[in-house]
């Protein structure tokens, strides 16, 4: 499936597509019973697409009315079924990031600590097939989300777009300013969330103008992937904190992996301010221009018109 939008075929046609395309491709990895190799991946691609359909709905939320509400619930709490499948393969996924990123240097505790997650994570998953309940949850609220999307209204414009993107980068922007103030674990990750979704948004209107809006693509991907990883460590941190006396912290010194989880966070946190200030440093209008204005009329009739007319 392709997540992004022809620009040259009606809106709410392209916009049913694509959340279509994003929970079959969803429904049909989790309708598989049974033990099977792709479990895990499955499981993982599953909730990304749950991920990609609410930042679709976001971006035309006024235009849903009522059935936003709906929708964004019932694939929401979908994916949250999908959680406890992955969470503790995440955990460990975070260690050897942080491994990796201190190239060795005292690593010895999150060694051991990564063979103890492993180990869990192992125990956690072993013996869930597809015919868990969970799983079948899950794909129950994606398939009651699909039946929405099948009939939303057809009400869908440029104008409704526009005043998506809008609120999405505003709300980005200002989580950004409130990050730089005060750059605390909770205000930071609810910047990353902001983040995420203007580059769902940004990658389903590329197809417009890819010069033009891929570069912000890119740049939206680096940061939510930094302010991610910068999200990864929280939760290692908070997980280590809890653990302490029990088995999976045995021989292993849980204030050093704090510490060098908190000097990573840091690194990743500065990283994140700077390249934030290029993406939102010219405002809510500069990025709604950017991304919406190929869409516009004029534009649209350019595009069919051929290379010659717009040059």
């Amino acid at each position: 499936m392709t997540y992004s939008l022809d620009p040259d075929r009606p809106l709410v046609d392209e916009f049913r597509r694509v959340a279509l395309d994003g929970l079959d491709d969803a429904i049909d990895r989790l309708g598989e019973t049974g033990a099977h190799a792709d479990l895990e991946d499955d499981v993982h691609e599953a909730r990304k697409r749950g991920k990609e359909t609410r930042g679709l709905i976001r971006l035309v939320r006024p235009a849903l009315g009522d059935a936003y509400a709906a929708i964004n619930a019932e694939v929401r709490d979908g994916a949250r079924e999908l959680s406890s499948l992955r969470d503790a393969h995440a955990l460990v996924d975070t260690v050897e990031d942080l491994i990796a990123a201190l190239d060795g240097n005292g690593a010895d505790d999150l060694e051991r600590l990564a063979g103890h997650l492993r180990a869990g994570a192992s125990a956690a998953t072993d013996g869930i097939d597809g015919d868990d309940p969970r799983i079948a949850v899950a794909r129950n609220r994606m398939e009651t989300a699909r039946a929405m999307i099948a009939t939303w209204p057809g009400a869908i414009d440029v104008e409704s777009v526009a005043g998506g993107v809008a609120k999405t980068a505003a709300r980005g922007r200002k989580a950004g300013k409130a990050s730089r103030k005060d750059a605390g674990d909770e205000q930071v990750h609810e910047w990353r969330k902001r983040v995420k979704y203007l580059w769902y948004q940004a990658r389903l209107l590329e197809a417009a103008d890819p010069d033009g809006i891929g570069p912000l693509v890119e740049q939206l991907d680096e940061l939510s992937d930094l302010l991610g990883d910068e999200h990864d460590l929280t939760v290692l941190v908070e997980h280590v904190e809890r653990a302490v006396g029990t088995d999976e912290m045995a021989g292993v010194d849980g204030d050093r992996i704090v510490e060098l989880a908190r000097a990573r966070q840091a690194t990743l946190r500065t990283a994140a301010l700077h390249l934030g200030e290029e993406v939102y440093g010219d405002g809510v209008d500069a990025l709604v221009a950017r991304l919406v204005g190929p869409w516009s009329a004029p534009a649209a009739r350019a595009r069919r018109r051929g290379p010659e007319a717009r040059g």
